[in-house]
């Protein structure tokens, strides 16, 4: 049984080497930044409002346009190079060891932005991460040319506002640093680290739900040698959405891998949308039959533990 486990080990990380970015050639991040971004409408308000409202905000690689239906807007792109075309994807990963099923968002508006028309964010029990569903650009003629995994809250599967800011964020954040480096998605890791150290600066906001029983602040302050906070739910999503000057925060994303899935963490600069790292342990949960995975790494979690705090403290030399 031990051997088993260290080849799949082995297996994974090897895998891993390739999915630590989302994986897009460089020809294709140039026809993204020469083409007009158009989100495809999905007829849910909700989303829809708050795409677009993360778009303006955080989307700079390329020009942007009208929003249309998706299917015309795919057919639009389908039909004209000069257009990419912003959508929801499907979901693609459970996340099991999300059992927490206790706190209820109502809030309504975040600072000085209205966003009172996105009610999907009234019932979403944020600690519950039960699925990975994903953003993805399309020219219309083939698979999706880039996809960006992010976690839904709550049984409903619920997509809230700042997970599209986050998902939009990392997106733009990846194309631009191929883009302007000239870079394949295989060179671009030394580009993050190069911002990394960055992260000393900001104040490290991790969401109280999204905290291992095990961690207290006391165990941010041994592992963790800058500034972090466990904050709530609220305080850590009027950081996104206002992009809040000074302030990082956590996001977890289960990604897809073989037959289970990761977890991938990044830190994430408020303000600017910049990623100061996207960290992944060489192990991975994997099924294994009767409905249960089996967890090959302590530092693929989905809740801030010891491992994933010495993670971070790292990133904060360059050093991931």
């Amino acid at each position: 049984m031990k051997k088993f486990t260290l080849f799949l080990i082995a297996l994974l990380s090897f895998n891993f080497l390739h999915a630590q970015f989302q994986i897009i050639s460089l020809d294709k991040v140039e026809e993204i930044k020469n083409s007009k971004l158009v989100v495809g409408l999905t007829g849910d308000k909700a989303i829809d409002d708050a795409i677009i409202a993360a778009v303006n905000e955080f989307w700079e690689i390329s020009e942007i346009g009208e929003p249309m239906p998706v299917d015309e807007a795919l057919q639009l792109a389908k039909n004209d190079n000069s257009i990419t075309v912003i959508k929801t994807g499907e979901k693609i990963v459970m996340s099991p060891t999300h059992t927490k099923y206790s706190y209820q968002s109502s809030t309504k508006s975040i600072g000085t932005k209205d966003y009172t028309s996105n009610s999907f964010d009234k019932y979403s029990s944020y600690q519950t991460v039960t699925i990975s569903k994903t953003l993805e650009l399309s020219n219309g003629k083939t698979k999706p040319s880039f996809t960006q995994y992010i976690p839904t809250f709550g049984e409903e599967e619920n997509v809230t506002q700042e997970i599209i800011a986050f998902g939009i964020s990392a997106m733009n954040y990846q194309l631009k640093l191929m883009s302007d480096n000239h870079l394949p998605v295989t060179k671009i890791k030394g580009q993050y680290k190069k911002y990394s150290p960055e992260l000393k600066s900001a104040k490290l906001l991790i969401p109280e739900g999204w905290v291992d029983k095990k961690t207290t602040s006391e165990t941010i302050k041994e592992y963790y040698n800058a500034n972090a906070e466990i904050v709530t739910y609220d305080v850590w999503r009027k950081a996104i959405l206002n992009r809040e000057y000074g302030d990082a925060y956590v996001m977890i994303c289960p990604y897809p891998m073989g037959n289970g899935y990761v977890y991938q963490h990044y830190l994430m600069d408020a303000k600017t949308g910049n990623v100061y790292a996207v960290l992944q342990n060489p192990g991975a949960s994997v099924k294994i039959g009767f409905g249960k995975s089996a967890n090959l790494s302590k530092g693929n979690s989905g809740y801030v533990n010891k491992k994933n705090l010495e993670d971070y403290n790292n990133v904060l030399e360059g050093k991931w």
